[in-house]
């Protein structure tokens, strides 16, 4: 268990890398419905 929460705890730090990176920048927007907004920054956090 302690390999896997260290493997979770490894994509969230790099998640939030890229969420942080993305923070300042102009990020384009995506339409999932007509009114759902996703970001650029959100696909990347995936």
């Amino acid at each position: 268990m302690t390999e896997l929460m260290e493997f979770a705890g490894n994509l969230a730090r790099q998640a939030g890398r890229v969420l942080a990176d993305k923070l300042t920048k102009q990020n384009r927007i995506y339409y999932k419905g007509s009114i759902d907004l996703v970001t650029e920054a959100d696909k990347m956090g995936e």
